[in-house]
């Protein structure tokens, strides 16, 4: 009497929680499952007790979100189970990865020269920027090659000084 077992294993996988990794100075990012958690999974078969279980995983393109300075990654992890007669079953699931780049840019400033401005007759200067000079920014990023700059200034207190009766 020979008898066969055509019966797959049945296999139940979860898949690690929402993994968060930041971006290095290379802005590169470590995805390694040491980092991001592992998918686990169990599996039972009529007739083998050590189902032999296998793990691989496939990573989608990296989504680039809107408004943030880094990206996420979709890993779809997919557990085999395999019994000593051959027979297999597979089961998959998706992790969410988040990439954060976290490093600030680096800005610089260079700003007009200092000025002495005299009031004309009416106790009127020109302060205007077109008059003085604006100060221009630039900025380097270790992820980002268009790095915004904004320059803004504020205008102090006007310190008088005086010369003889005036």
């Amino acid at each position: 009497i020979n008898t066969f077992d055509l019966t797959a294993p049945t296999i139940n996988l979860t898949c690690p929680d929402t993994a968060t990794v930041e971006l290095d100075a290379d802005c590169n990012a470590d995805l390694d499952p040491d980092n991001t958690g592992d998918a686990f999974a169990i599996a039972v078969d009529d007739c083998d007790t050590d189902v032999t279980i296998t793990y691989s995983y496939s990573d989608s393109a990296p989504n680039y979100t809107c408004g943030t300075s880094g990206y996420e990654v979709v890993r779809t992890w997919t557990a085999t189970a395999k019994d000593d007669c051959g027979n297999t079953s597979s089961e998959s699931c998706d992790q969410l990865i988040i990439v954060e780049d976290n490093i600030a840019p680096v800005a610089s400033i260079t700003c007009p020269a200092d000025m002495t401005v005299t009031s004309d007759e009416n106790c009127e200067a020109d302060l205007s920027t077109d008059a003085l000079g604006m100060a221009t920014g630039s900025g380097t990023d270790n992820c980002d090659l268009n790095v915004t700059i904004d320059v803004t200034y504020t205008d102090g207190a006007p310190t008088y000084t005086c010369a003889g009766d005036d």
